[in-house]
């Protein structure tokens, strides 16, 4: 047999292909740190390296901040409450508007003065005394409320006709005892008194020019009538003018010994008959006729406030001491400072802490700060913003060198000729 090659053996198979790696499993999810419970340490406590991760916000903030406290317009009274106007009354409760506070402070009161005891008087008529009288027939003519005149001492002053005015100027004269006892007895009838409830108490002469306007002699008379421990004395001051203008008489050619003109009728207190009487309260400014004994409250009168009024009507006048005792929310002197602090806006509260929106499932911001603690696009934008300042100064200067070369040029090209002469010299 014929010899023959050996036939090739077959390629061997290839390799399977390699199989792809097995998935990774994904970690694990770390869960929050567990803080230990606070013990105090018996050592030294090592402050950690880095702070602490911040703590994160709520699940569900809420949607509004909390409810702030309302403000008040105007002022609060003393319980609080919230006042329409800015008018309290003494107790430094609200006074409603279309009401207005009394002398005492009482909103929409009726009293119209205060007397000596600090009383609120709903009629504006005081004693002698300085007291509130209520009694209907009023304060007579001695200042004694609900009184009938009877205590007090009236005085007459007028001019009086005389046949001479001789010897009239010397008390101790006959013509004047004389005088003096006729005229008490005419005045006695005229006023249905006793003689000894008249005084003479002034009598002057008149001029040669009186006397001769009046075309006879005649005198200033002034005398008092008061009642004595027998007999009363309840003439009005009203009541003797109208009997003295009686006695004048109707023509000018009257004779002697008449009464010609009535000038005034007065009233003065009686000092030491124990009642308080016209004139003689004693005050802090001072009475010429004084009656400690009478009055035995003195008068003081209070500081004037900006209205012309005592206190500044924002107070009571204390008589006998002359201070204001000041409403509610008043003080000073005459009560013309206020203490309480008018709100027309919220209080000073710190302002809320802003609730961020809440961000849907799929979608995630995330702002990596930068070294110096801002954001990267914020420095981007700073750089590119100097950048910008750069470039455009530079183009300025390039501008404006062009525009000073060019005008240069201009100028040379018109100068006039040198005649030969060596080239001015010129800056390039």
């Amino acid at each position: 047999s014929r010899c023959e090659p050996p036939a090739p053996s077959p390629p061997p198979p290839s390799p399977p292909p390699p199989s792809p790696p097995p998935p990774s499993p994904s970690p694990p999810p770390i869960p929050p740190p567990s803080l230990p419970p606070l013990v105090p340490p018996s050592g030294p406590v090592a402050l950690p390296s880095s702070p602490p991760p911040a703590p994160s916000p709520p699940p569900n903030p809420p949607s509004s901040p909390p409810p702030q406290p309302a403000s008040c317009p105007v002022i609060r009274d003393a319980s609080g409450g919230c006042c329409g106007t800015t008018t309290l009354d003494t107790d430094g409760m609200c006074c409603d508007a279309g009401r207005a506070l009394d002398v005492c402070g009482v909103c929409g009161g009726s009293a119209v003065l205060v007397d000596i005891s600090g009383a609120c008087c709903d009629v504006n008529v005081t004693d002698a005394a300085g007291f509130c009288c209520t009694h209907s027939s009023g304060v007579d003519d001695c200042g004694v409320c609900g009184g009938d005149a009877s205590s007090c001492v009236k005085k007459v002053s007028l001019v009086y006709s005389v046949a001479s005015a001789e010897g009239l100027d010397n008390q101790t004269s006959p013509q004047y005892k004389s005088f003096v006892s006729s005229f008490v007895l005419q005045m006695a009838a005229a006023l249905g008194v006793e003689p000894d409830q008249i005084t003479v108490i002034v009598l002057n002469t008149m001029n040669r020019h009186r006397r001769h306007l009046l075309q006879q002699a005649s005198v200033n008379v002034q005398f008092q009538v008061a009642p004595t421990s027998t007999s009363e004395m309840t003439l009005s001051a009203v009541e003797i003018q109208s009997v003295m203008e009686e006695l004048v008489p109707k023509n000018s050619s009257a004779g002697s010994d008449q009464v010609l003109q009535v000038f005034s009728v007065t009233t003065n207190g009686t000092c030491g008959n124990g009642i308080c009487e016209v004139g003689e309260q004693c005050s802090s400014v001072g009475e010429s006729q004084c009656c400690i004994e009478d009055c035995p409250l003195v008068m003081n009168l209070c500081p004037l406030g900006e209205t012309s009024t005592e206190c500044n009507r924002q107070g009571l006048c204390n008589r006998t001491s002359g201070e204001c005792d000041c409403f509610y929310a008043f003080e000073g002197d005459f009560c013309n400072m206020t203490i309480f602090q008018e709100e027309n806006t919220t209080p000073n509260l710190p302002p809320p802490t802003p609730v961020p929106a809440p961000l849907p499932p799929s979608a995630s911001i995330q702002v990596m700060p930068s070294p110096g603690g801002e954001s990267s696009a914020s420095s981007v934008s700073s750089v590119w913003m100097l950048a910008g300042i750069v470039v455009g100064g530079s183009m300025l200067m390039l501008s404006m060198s062009a525009v000073a070369l060019r005008r240069h040029r201009k100028r040379l090209q018109i100068l006039p000729a040198n005649d030969g002469a060596a080239p001015l010299p010129h800056s390039s």
